[in-house]
């Protein structure tokens, strides 16, 4: 592509072929019911965002609904992330869960929910914790259910607040079908970021491999044949080496990838 001022851009991220693909495979996955939860763990400038730009410009391709968050360095509200990618699905699809016993529970995270007149007084904070964790669980089934599958992404999560992560961590552990998550971080910038990555590297059911064998063989892909995959986080890292294509440049930065083992 040629801008008007002479200078060629590329149109496709360079050098991550490999992330690519199994970004793509995973929103595959989910349009077929399947659940996944991927992690993109690198320094700043590496990719993360550009990864995960793409990879929702491929899901609103195949027909998915996009559900975006990001953490912000200035503020930190409880469940700030976790809301801002709720909210960025419900301002065009409004949903509602009629006499639900977790619409006092969405109000912790989402203020704005229409709840049942009056509070709940016979639940103590930590059960209407609770509720919310798992009104956040439905809510994402019925978006999912509802349309061709569903992406959930969170970018800069090693900014992100203690309680958007515990949501995370409780959603990703409920393999909700037809759900593809998607989060980037830096590593070692928060405890709770790390934390989250050490989570997610333990998690049973899980095959780590070079990077170099997916880049020799184009076959290096899965075929989810059950409802939920564990994925490992893709690590991306600078290196010393760094190629220019027509003035943009892009930086061949996988040193490992992880993929899903099929359970």
């Amino acid at each position: 592509m040629q801008s008007s001022l002479g200078v060629r851009t590329a149109a496709v991220v360079v050098g991550r072929e490999v992330e690519l693909q199994h970004l793509r495979q995973a929103l595959e996955a989910a349009a077929r019911g399947a659940s996944s939860h991927t992690v993109l763990v690198g320094d700043g400038g590496v990719g993360k965002s550009r990864l995960l730009s793409e990879t929702v410009a491929h899901a609103r391709q195949r027909g998915l609904d996009v559900l975006a968050g990001r953490a912000r360095v200035t503020t930190r509200a409880p469940f700030g992330v976790i809301a801002e990618a709720l909210r960025s699905w419900l301002r065009a699809h409004p949903a509602t869960l009629t006499n639900s016993p977790f619409d006092h529970g969405l109000r912790l995270v989402l203020p704005e929910w229409d709840a049942p007149a009056g509070e709940p007084n016979d639940l103590s904070g930590a059960q209407l914790r609770l509720l919310a964790l798992e009104g956040v669980v439905v809510l994402l089934r019925q978006i999912a259910r509802a349309g061709r599958g569903a992406l959930l992404t969170l970018d800069d999560l090693h900014l992100a607040d203690a309680d958007s992560m515990e949501v995370l961590q409780y959603v990703s552990a409920a393999g909700i079908d037809g759900l593809a998550i998607v989060a980037a971080l830096r590593r070692h910038e928060s405890e709770v970021g790390d934390e989250y990555v050490r989570a997610s590297r333990g998690d049973s059911g899980q095959l780590s491999f070079d990077s170099n064998r997916c880049r020799r063989s184009a076959s290096a892909s899965w075929s989810p044949t059950c409802s939920t995959q564990r994925h490992q986080p893709i690590s991306l890292k600078r290196s010393s080496r760094a190629r220019t294509v027509s003035r943009c440049w892009s930086k061949r930065l996988l040193t490992r990838t992880y993929v899903p083992a099929l359970s």
